[in-house]
């Protein structure tokens, strides 16, 4: 099993992301918001250390000017 692992600031943008990668995102969990990138991103290393053995892909998508960011989890086959 692969965990893909983001976190973003708009959900379209998120969800474009998927799609154009041929992943439905609705079977994703979602987590936030975080206050900063920084804070994200510190959730997405302890996910990744969580989920050891696993393959884990990280996306990180960015769509400033909002300054929260919120975090996705979805498993993949």
């Amino acid at each position: 099993m692969k965990v893909l692992l983001g976190i973003y600031q708009d959900k379209e943008a998120i969800d474009d992301r998927l799609n154009a990668q041929g992943i439905d995102g609705w079977d994703a969990c979602q987590v936030g918001p975080f206050a900063s990138q920084t804070e994200a991103l510190e959730w997405m290393d302890y996910m990744a250390e969580r989920l050891q053995p696993h393959a884990v892909e990280r996306l990180v998508v960015s769509h400033p000017p909002p300054s929260i960011w919120y975090g996705m989890t979805l498993a993949m086959e």
